[in-house]
């Protein structure tokens, strides 16, 4: 699968709120949409060119104290909430 960011999406990034907090806003149906550092990573290797497992075998290695089961559930659980609430979408669906 091969995402991208919808373009009624706006994304910020502050380093210095709790460790780093990342926000999304929907400009068309006003939903906000709040993650950690971690949900950043993700987020800024979503480009519309590369495939989720790509994403992930970039990242996982980021993560190296982490179980990659683990973190396969975290991130598939951040990008199903991001698909459900419109702020990310398939780039050819």
């Amino acid at each position: 699968m091969i995402l991208k960011l919808n373009k009624n999406v706006l994304k910020r990034y502050e380093h210095n709120l709790n460790g780093g907090t990342v926000f999304l806003f929907n400009m068309k149906t006003e939903e906000s949409w709040v993650g950690n550092s971690a949900a950043d990573c993700l987020l800024r290797l979503i480009d519309g060119e590369h495939t989720l497992e790509e994403i992930y075998e970039y990242l996982f290695p980021l993560f190296e104290n982490f179980n990659e089961n683990e973190l396969r559930e975290a991130f598939d659980k951040i990008v199903k909430s991001l698909l459900e609430k419109g702020f990310t979408e398939e780039k050819n669906g």
